[in-house]
């Protein structure tokens, strides 16, 4: 195969346009930059290593982890939760 065919040069455009999409942690980062500054340094590096820890909110895991790919409300005696689910 040739890697300069019309239909190779078209594919690699389109998987290149979509990589160009995906969300990184640098990106999700600087969509959130003053929260992420404000962060303590600790918290700061779990989030750049794509780490979430107890206590972390809402936008530190979106920040670390990106959007969940679902999530749903749990009830129990002891109160309501969102939960966030990733696949990967």
């Amino acid at each position: 195969m040739k890697l300069h065919t019309p239909s190779f040069v078209a594919a690699l455009s389109v998987c290149l346009v979509f990589l160009a999409g995906c969300s990184t942690t640098d990106s999700r980062i600087k969509s959130h930059q003053a929260a992420f500054d404000a962060a303590p340094t600790p918290v700061q590096a779990k989030i750049r290593a794509g780490q979430v820890d107890i206590g972390f909110t809402q936008e530190q895991v979106t920040m670390s982890l990106g959007k969940p790919d679902r999530s749903y409300t749990r009830t129990t005696a002891r109160g309501t939760a969102e939960i966030w689910a990733y696949a990967d």
